[in-house]
């Protein structure tokens, strides 16, 4: 039967059924996601597992949102990746990713549903994304390790945080500073790989837990045959005795409250190079319990060398390294003091995270929101690592100090227009082997022993220095009255 004879086919049953506000929803949020957010996912391609942040609007009574996991994710990467930008800014990629799919769906400027969405992100699932980058970009070949083994260095950075009561009651400030007139500070303890500089694992705990202490929380991470490289804030008795326990080896400088003396020398293969017998303490240490202070041995041998520093800028003279690689015809004593001298690169990278992505300062009001924030904030430094060294595998035999992370993370700016819409395997390959090209094709000098002054030119502005309560803070009406104080 025909319900519409002047207009035949039209609202007969069976016709085409209405489409929900859910399906036209889902189908404008697929053709979102061939634009801008498809940029990250063709440049990231294999790095970062999508099903974790897959769009879940399938229940019948979820809510349909504009920021899904997978927008917030990606909006919160370009975020850190934008040199710590505002969450206004990652608004406004919201805005010109959906502008681009579909002109019909307008989005607020407004930044409170971006900032709840953030905070509806798993945090289980980022640790999940970051142990996928850490063990897909800390996969090396056998020549790349150091005589076969794998280097961790370890070193401990602090962050600054949102001055806001529930970060002051988790992560104090300073108990020299004034209430008010400080800052929340978390230190984080990370073991970076020599091989990759890829960050590998960390914790974050109280600023006023001793670097020692602190680190210890890393230790399930370790694997028997891994080499932990750190300076003397690590090199106790008890670090020594308990990780020989687990197979892992130490290269430290050697403690202040240790001297290099020829007593107690065991083994002497040169002037310099001895191997001596450490006693373990007669006091336990505080943050030992009983049982693991009764498990460590009454004496364990270490190998001290000690080495004069020539090059010009450096401050010691005279360096003292204590290590448990015992023999000396596998381990020997110059191939261990080179080891000693890639220390440092550990400091460059938190420079990189804290200095170039201007992550020093971390925006999270809340606890659970800073060790979010840090979780991407190693993600995004990964990955920038992750596309360096694949660039010098496809590339030049040089090691990857030689590419500038700052200039990758430029270069990444100015390329993502290219990995607009769906790609073919054979186009996105294309582009990422001139990506790659174009990374590696101007390295930074390799300029060793280079000495900088750590002083400033530009001289900065004048602000009188709140050493008092915002509240009843009094300064002067023009800065020019501010005097230097002595």
């Amino acid at each position: 039967m025909n319900y519409t004879p002047f207009l035949p086919g039209f609202n007969r049953p069976g016709g085409r059924r209405r489409k929900s506000e859910v399906s036209v929803f889902k189908k404008q949020l697929a053709e979102c996601r061939k634009f801008q957010i498809s940029q990250f996912r063709n440049l990231f391609a294999g790095m970062i597992p999508t099903d974790l942040l897959s769009l879940q609007v399938d229940r019948v009574k979820s809510r349909r949102r504009i920021y899904t996991q997978e927008v917030s994710f990606w909006a919160f990467l370009t975020q850190i990746l934008w040199s710590n930008s505002s969450c206004a800014e990652a608004v406004k990629a919201v805005q010109s990713w959906f502008k681009e799919s579909d002109n019909s769906i307008t989005i607020s400027s407004n930044t409170a549903a971006y900032t709840k969405s953030k905070a509806r992100l798993s945090y289980l699932k980022l640790l999940a994304i970051s142990c996928h980058i850490i063990m897909k970009g800390t996969d090396v070949e056998e020549d790349k390790l150091w005589n076969g083994r794998r280097v961790k260095k370890v070193d401990g950075t602090s962050f600054q945080l949102n001055d806001t009561r529930e970060n002051q009651e988790v992560y104090p400030q300073s108990s020299g500073q004034k209430e008010g007139c400080g800052f929340p500070r978390t230190k984080v303890q990370g073991l970076i790989c020599l091989a990759t500089g890829i960050l590998v694992d960390w914790v974050e705990t109280n600023s006023n837990v001793h670097d020692s202490v602190a680190w210890k929380a890393l230790w399930q991470f370790l694997s028997p045959g891994d080499v932990i490289l750190a300076d003397r804030a690590y090199g106790s008795y008890t670090s020594f005795a308990q990780l020989a326990k687990k197979q892992v080896d130490m290269v430290t400088r050697l403690n202040q409250v240790r001297k290099f003396s020829g007593e107690n020398v065991i083994h002497r293969y040169g002037k310099n190079d001895v191997v001596v017998a450490w006693t373990k303490p007669k006091q336990k240490p505080k943050h030992m319990t009983d049982t693991e202070w009764e498990n460590i041995d009454e004496e364990i041998n270490v190998r001290l060398i000690k080495y004069t520093v020539q090059e010009k800028g450096f401050r010691t003279k005279e360096v003292t390294i204590s290590t448990t690689l015992l023999d000396p015809e596998m381990y020997p004593t110059q191939s261990i003091i080179d080891l000693y001298a890639e220390r440092w690169g550990i400091e460059v990278r938190f420079r990189d995270i804290k200095t170039t992505m201007q992550m020093g300062e971390l925006k999270g009001r809340t606890p659970a929101m800073v060790r979010k924030e840090i979780v991407m904030t190693v993600i995004a430094y990964n990955l920038v690592r992750f596309l360096i060294n694949k660039a010098l595998k496809k590339g030049r035999n040089i090691h990857y100090t030689r590419i500038s992370f700052a200039g990758c993370i430029a270069q990444i700016r100015q390329w993502l227009p290219k990995y607009n819409g769906i790609l073919s395997p054979g186009e996105l390959k294309k582009i990422m082997d001139a990506f790659y090209y174009s990374l590696i094709d101007c390295p930074v000098p390799d300029r060793p022993g280079r000495s900088e002054p750590r002083a400033k030119k530009r001289r900065d502005y004048k602000y009188k220095l709140l050493n008092k309560k915002r509240s009843v803070m009094n300064v002067e009406a023009h800065r020019s009255k501010y005097k230097k104080l002595a």
